[in-house]
């Protein structure tokens, strides 16, 4: 879902049951970084000469794949108005937002991949004629709520983000795609990964839109965003709905009301706007 990925699976040690080897331990890498490990010990061990371990060759007939598809299928989306110069961009999959702060246009999520870019893009031309410099926040790192990342820095945007992202976004956006170039991989030589870490709350846009990091032990590294004039709410994937109460909305309230806020909506990635009074509604 990310990209090409050179994928190995060490298997470190063997079991001889009858003559029969089976793998111990595993440890599967992607793109040389681990990922997982797993071992079982199912009685005594015994070393034995290399030689009789286990060989696995690789036939030739080994499946070559082709470019990826698309992991979700999306039409191209509508808008929806929060304000004057906010508006979110709804599809049946995923609704982002775009608004216009100063000369900046700031994008919170970049779902699907460059498809889906490319279609936000001609919403934004349309919406704000003209040149202006992009900004996008991942609101954290639940994909594909970022899968459109390695599009946008192509087109020189600059990613703000929780500080525990960073290292992981830097990952996405290094990856070698040439293989099968996307937007990223066709500009690599003229891209600029521009990251902006999100410690605490932090004025963009003129001090249109506030952006910080969601309280109590439910944020894990999610950050929201609040256009001030709008009186609107953004915590991406962070809000599923707001017809059952749970940890997460209470925790976006909790750092709402830190912050002085006073919002009247609020939208979410798989819903349109709702009133605020939801939220407030759900705590009671």
């Amino acid at each position: 879902m990310m990209g090409p990925e050179h994928v190995t699976y060490e298997f470190a040690t063997w079991w001889d049951i009858g003559g029969a080897f089976y793998p111990v331990s595993a440890v599967r890498s992607a793109d040389g970084v681990m990922e997982r490990s797993r071992a079982v010990f199912p009685g005594p061990a015994a070393i034995v000469p290399s030689v009789q371990g286990v060989r696995l060759t690789v036939p030739d007939t080994a499946l070559t794949f082709g470019a990826a598809e698309p992991a979700f299928s999306d039409t191209a989306p509508d808008t929806v108005r929060i304000a004057s110069n906010s508006f979110l961009l709804v599809s049946p999959a995923f609704t982002e937002v775009v608004a216009l702060a100063r000369d900046t246009v700031w994008i919170f999520d970049a779902t699907v991949g460059d498809v889906r870019a490319r279609q936000d893009s001609s919403w934004i031309a349309r919406l704000f004629p003209g040149t202006h410099p992009v900004a996008l926040v991942v609101m954290n790192m639940a994909w594909p709520h970022f899968a459109g990342v390695r599009s946008w820095v192509a087109h020189g945007a600059t990613i703000y983000s929780h500080p525990g992202s960073e290292a992981f976004l830097r990952r996405i956006i290094a990856r070698d795609w040439s293989a099968y170039p996307d937007a990223l991989e066709r500009s690599r030589r003229s891209a600029e990964f521009r990251f902006r870490a999100v410690r605490d709350s932090m004025s963009v846009g003129g001090g249109a839109i506030l952006l910080s990091p969601i309280d109590g032990i439910s944020g894990e590294g999610a950050l929201m965003a609040a256009l001030r004039k709008d009186g609107f709410i953004w915590a991406s994937d962070h809000v599923q709905d707001l017809d059952h109460h749970n940890l997460y909305v209470s925790d976006l309230r909790r750092t709402a009301h830190r912050l002085g806020l006073t919002p009247r909506t609020i939208s979410g990635p798989h819903m349109r706007l709702r009133n605020w009074s939801s939220v407030e509604a759900l705590e009671k």
